[in-house]
């Protein structure tokens, strides 16, 4: 999977990877949580949207509200609870992306996937 997505990966992609995490960052500083998801949506549906298989992207954008509904407690909570961790990771996924170790970057990308499952997990009531 990654394979196909890596060698699709241009210059205006990653450029807007880039902002679209810089916005995470912003969110997360004015404590915006719900801004912050929606760019954390931007940023995975970045990669889904590549495959140009629009049945996918919304079941995942469906998957994520549903997540995001059942899941959501506080603000504080939600920045306790990896936020910051989330950005951190996107931004290990993009420099190695940049610096054109797809190897790496999938690893990232995995580790990414299985931490976000294990801070959803945090967030159960």
């Amino acid at each position: 999977m990654f394979d196909r997505v890596f060698e699709q990966l241009d210059e205006d992609i990653i450029q807007e990877l880039d902002t679209i995490v810089e916005k995470q960052r912003t969110c997360l500083e004015a404590k915006d949580i719900s801004g912050f998801y929606k760019n954390d949506e931007a940023f995975h549906l970045l990669f889904f949207s590549i495959f140009n298989k629009p049945r996918f992207t919304e079941l995942i954008k469906s998957v994520r509200e549903q997540y995001l509904v059942c899941t959501v407690k506080t603000i504080y909570q939600m920045q306790a609870l990896g936020t910051s961790d989330a950005i951190q990771e996107h931004t290990e996924i993009l420099n190695k992306i940049k610096n054109g170790d797809k190897q790496s970057a999938e690893e990232a990308f995995t580790s990414h996937i299985r931490n976000a499952k294990l801070r959803a997990l945090e967030l159960r009531y």
